[in-house]
């Protein structure tokens, strides 16, 4: 049987309720399963709907302000990787040259917790737009596909090689 919802109290009453349907579902099966566990004036679904994609909307914007971060991170690693490139500036001796290498590893760690921010964004929109079981298996698989990624690297003696058939997009 489905729990009414027409008015402000009952809509308060069942506030939790929807709320846990949502973290539980995703955003999107939780609202497609308002329509068959509660039966509410099309009001308040338009309603709901709307603080749904209000909820998505901050976080994508989260996610815009990262992207800004972790693009200037990459420019500061650009610039850094450009100097260090230049071997006539840096032939002062014959130990490495310390500053370029100590700059490149604070702008590395910048660059690391940007992008780490900024998948914590992503794996959260999959979870509430998609549902959780699809985060929880993106973050599960995150640690296998990047072992095979060294592995397949170390055979060809290659840190930078692409595989992305290592990484497992599946939707569930």
């Amino acid at each position: 049987m489905k729990r009414k919802i027409s008015n402000q109290q009952e809509w308060r009453q069942h506030r939790d309720e929807l709320s846990r349907l949502m973290i539980n579902e995703g955003y999107y099966q939780g609202f497609r399963k308002t329509f068959e566990q509660f039966d509410m004036p099309l009001e308040y679904r338009k309603k709901l709907e709307a603080m749904l994609f209000r909820h998505i909307l901050k976080k994508i914007e989260e996610g815009r302000r990262e992207i800004q971060k972790l693009q200037a991170t990459f420019n500061r690693l650009h610039a850094v990787c450009n100097r260090g490139t230049n071997w006539k500036h840096n032939i002062r001796g014959t130990a490495p040259t310390i500053d370029i290498w100590g700059e490149l590893g604070t702008s590395m760690q910048a660059m690391d917790g940007w992008a780490i921010s900024l998948l914590e964004t992503s794996i959260s929109l999959l979870m509430i737009i998609q549902n959780p079981e699809t985060g929880a298996n993106r973050v599960k698989g995150l640690q296998e596909s990047f072992s095979s990624l060294w592995t397949e690297r170390a055979k060809k003696l290659s840190p930078i090689d692409n595989h992305p058939e290592l990484f497992d997009l599946t939707y569930y």
